[in-house]
Order: structure tokens, then sequence, then C-alpha cells
């Protein structure tokens, strides 16, 4: 029990419960040594005493009692002023792009004119990118020199060319794909 549990929270397990039982106890027999001292020590102010000894009898029932109720109907649950105040979760913001990356992803692993007019060009911007990076020119440079820095498997994927011939081919497979952004990465790390 870490003193912040509200009056009405049902107990959390067989031990929370003996002890919220046997913490109400220990909390009687204080009021009650209490009572009994007062009223030897001040014998006029008697009732007094007694009145007061009930009141905190009355109370520590009373709190006994809830405790019982609430641990008997757990469906006592959060009031809409709770829900109102809890923290909600915030949605999940994307990138821009993102979309029309897996789109352009999803489509040239279908079709050949899919892999050329939508997922090539983001190849190419890609291997620009690395290029002026590294280099100061990008895919505008001499065609060999190009071929010579990003290598084979990369150059076959950026190289200008015309659209296939046959427009519903089976466009770049998920491995080939990943195989070229790897390659293009490990360039990044040189």
């Amino acid at each position: 029990m870490n003193g912040y549990e509200s009056l009405f929270d049902p107990p959390r397990s067989a031990w929370d419960a003996a002890r919220r039982a046997h913490s109400m106890a220990v909390l009687w027999a204080f009021a009650t040594v209490l009572t009994l001292v007062g009223w030897d020590l001040f014998p006029d102010q008697a009732w007094q005493i007694l009145y007061a000894y009930v009141f905190v009898s009355a109370a520590l029932a009373m709190r006994t009692l809830v405790k019982a109720l609430a641990a008997a109907h757990p469906t006592w649950g959060w009031t809409d002023f709770d829900r109102a105040l809890q923290q909600r979760p915030r949605p999940v913001v994307r990138p821009a792009g993102l979309e029309d990356v897996e789109r352009a992803v999803r489509f040239g692993q279908w079709r050949a004119l899919d892999a050329h007019v939508r997922l090539r060009p983001l190849l190419r911007e890609a291997a620009d990118a690395h290029l002026t990076a590294q280099y100061g020119r990008g895919l505008d440079a001499p065609p060999e020199v190009v071929r010579a820095h990003l290598g084979e498997r990369v150059w076959e994927a950026v190289r200008p060319r015309e659209e296939p011939r046959d427009r519903d081919a089976p466009g770049m497979l998920l491995e080939e794909l990943a195989a070229i952004l790897t390659i293009l990465e490990e360039l990044q790390r040189r």
C-alpha cells in the first residue's frame, strides 16, 4: 500500500486485502487504547471521549465496509471525468514520402513498366545523391566513371535506358532491390 490509493480501489491480491484488514484493526486498537487512556486521565470529560470513540469507530467501520464493497464489485471503473483527463495516444506520423516509396516498391516488383517509371527514378536519385556527395558530380558524369564508382550491379539498375518492350514483364525482385540498396549504403560508408 503506497498511501496514494483511492478509497474505492479494490485490493489487488489477497495479500493486499489482509494488509488492509490488519491496518484497520491496528487503527481501531489504537483508537481504543487512546480512548481508555483519555477516560482514565480526564474522567470529567468521559462523555466527549466516548462520543469521539464512537465517531472514530463508525468512520473505521464505514471505511472497511466501502473497501469490502469495492472488492466485491470491481466493476466500479473510471468516470467520464477520469477518461477525459487520461492522455490519449498520439497518432503515428509517417514521413511525407514514405507511402510513395512503398507504393513504388510494391508496384515495381510486379511490372517492368512500373519498375522503370516508378522505382528506377528513386534508385537514380539515391545514386545521384551519393555520387554528388562523394565526388562532386552525379549521374551526369561520363558513364565509365559512374560505372566505376557504383559497380556493375547498381549501374545496371540506374543506367539510362528505354522503356521495356514488354511492359507487363515481371518487375524488379525485392532481393535485387535489397542488394542494390545495400551496395549503395556500403558505398556511402566509404
